[in-house]
């Protein structure tokens, strides 16, 4: 939002796409998170911590008095986790390294949410370049097997 106001208060027209990664904790691929911790330095021993943290965990739903079967999932963080903020910030750390060249736009990420905010001399203008970057983010995110849903405003 305060990108979005910055450009308002400087008198060019702004665009704004938001988007929710759905999700995003469930959908973690432990072989790629691992991976970034590798190529970031992190040392093997906490990398092969995290894979382990990563892998073969049972998931039962209990609600009200139902209680279902158990099941292992491969991949994924648990929510609520506190490690789980951490590691969306180095999951998803390749994307934001992306927008470095991006010219009259911007990216914010904070865990699961994101916005993509565009600037340009028309309304027109900036709405088309929030898209253009929108396919780039959503390709990436495709990519990486994570799920989103978005709003736009002008």
């Amino acid at each position: 939002m305060h990108t979005a106001q910055q450009g308002v208060r400087a008198g060019s027209p702004v665009s704004t796409l938001l988007f929710d990664i759905q999700g995003f904790f469930d959908h973690i691929r432990r072989d790629r998170a691992v991976h970034l911790f590798r190529i970031l330095g992190f040392p093997s021993q906490l990398c092969d911590w995290l894979s382990s943290f990563l892998s073969d965990r049972t998931v039962v739903i209990s609600f009200n008095d139902f209680t279902g079967d158990a099941w292992t999932l491969s991949d994924g963080s648990p929510q609520g986790s506190p490690l789980s903020p951490i590691l969306s910030a180095i999951y998803t750390f390749p994307l934001l390294r992306l927008t470095e060249s991006w010219n009259f736009c911007s990216l914010q990420l904070y865990v699961d949410d994101g916005s993509i905010t565009a600037s340009g001399p028309t309304f027109r203008s900036s709405a088309r370049t929030a898209a253009q970057y929108y396919e780039v983010v959503s390709d990436w995110l495709l990519h990486c097997g994570l799920f989103f849903f978005f709003f736009f405003f002008l």
